[in-house]
């Protein structure tokens, strides 16, 4: 349970870290404590980008590690489409204001998509290690978890075809 506690409070992180932010009424105490968290949660996605290569590095299997990455991936759906939709809305906003916005909400979903990201990647990377793929599988799919859209659909993709692989060879 120890090895999973990471990557289940990134998923409940980034949905605190949502909640918090946009709460509104920022004074005061408050308004630090914000910041606060705000520092907190660089720091643990910085953490969860790093802890997939302490996994792999002490020999966690590419499933697991895949898994890690699609479950991630697909929790932060949710978060991907509210912030498209506010994006969006942003827009239309006059006078630039809302393409500062959209522009913050771009770079918060690549910082989201970080740590999510080298699961997969390191998953990938032992999956090529373990025979599962070959070599041109591994990159491109590496560059696809790094790209929108896309990292979800190799993620699902390479995850099924690791454990499939693990099934063969039992």
């Amino acid at each position: 349970m120890k090895k999973r506690i990471l990557p289940i409070m990134l998923i409940i992180w980034t949905y605190l870290l949502i909640l918090i932010t946009f709460k509104g009424n920022h004074k005061g105490v408050l308004a630090n404590l914000n910041l606060i968290f705000i520092v907190i949660s660089i720091i643990f996605f910085i953490s969860n980008m790093i802890y997939p290569f302490i996994l792999a590095k002490h020999g966690e299997s590419s499933t697991t590690l895949l898994f890690w990455d699609m479950l991630l991936k697909l929790c932060n759906i949710p978060i991907y489409i509210v912030v498209f939709m506010f994006g969006s809305i942003m827009m239309i906003w006059p006078l630039g204001f809302g393409v500062v916005i959209a522009l913050f909400l771009a770079i918060f979903d690549f910082i989201m998509l970080l740590p999510s990201s080298m699961y997969g990647v390191n998953g990938i990377v032992q999956a090529y290690k373990e025979k599962k793929i070959t070599k041109l599988t591994a990159v491109v799919n590496c560059i696809l978890h790094f790209l929108f859209c896309l990292d979800v659909i190799s993620a699902i993709v390479m995850f099924c075809i690791a454990k499939s692989k693990s099934k063969l060879n039992k």
